[in-house]
C-alpha cells in the first residue's frame, strides 16, 4: 500500500503542478481574446495555452484516474472504463464532456495548418475556461484511499 499511496501523491502533485500553468496560460490568452488575427506573441501565447491543456488532459485522465482506480482495486480496463468510473465518482460531469475534451486534445495533437488554428485556438480557450472553473469549484483533486490517509 505505501506504493499505492506514493504514486497517488506524485501524481495529484503532477496535477496540482500542471493545473497552475494552465490557470496561467489562460490567463493570457483570456485577455488577448479570440482574433482574426495574432501578434507573433499572442501566437506563441496561445500555442502554449494547447500544449498545457493537452497535457494537464493527459495526466489526468492516463495518471490521475488510472491511479485512483489502482488505488481502489478495480481493474485497469479501457479508458471508458476509467471515465465511466471517474463519472460515478463524481469527479467529471460527464463521459462525453471528457470525449470531447480529448477529441480537441486529438486536434490540438495533430493540427498542422495554420488554416485552422483561428478556431483551434477558439475551442481551447473556451474548454479551458471550463477546465479551470470546473477543477477550482469542486474538490475533484481528493482521493480517499483509506479512511486515515487523505490527499488534497
Amino acid at each position: 500500500m505505501n506504493d499505492v499511496i506514493k504514486n497517488m501523491q506524485l501524481v495529484i502533485q503532477q496535477v496540482s503542478d500542471s493545473l497552475r500553468w494552465l490557470r496561467r496560460s489562460y490567463d493570457k490568452c483570456a485577455v488577448i481574446g479570440i482574433k482574426s488575427s495574432y501578434s507573433d506573441n499572442d501566437y506563441d501565447n496561445f500555442e502554449v495555452l494547447t500544449s498545457r491543456y493537452a497535457r494537464t488532459l493527459d495526466i489526468l485522465v492516463n495518471k490521475l484516474y488510472r491511479a485512483i482506480d489502482y488505488a481502489e482495486l478495480e481493474e485497469q480496463g479501457t479508458i471508458i472504463d476509467v471515465m465511466n468510473r471517474a463519472e460515478r465518482r463524481g469527479l467529471i460531469e460527464s463521459v462525453d464532456e471528457i470525449r470531447r475534451m480529448k477529441d480537441l486534445r486529438n486536434n490540438i495533437a495533430h493540427e498542422y495548418s495554420t488554416e485552422n488554428l483561428d478556431s483551434l485556438f477558439e475551442d481551447t480557450l473556451k474548454s479551458s475556461e471550463k477546465f479551470c472553473l470546473s477543477t477550482s469549484r469542486k474538490p475533484w483533486i481528493t482521493v480517499e484511499i483509506y479512511p486515515a490517509t487523505k490527499f488534497v
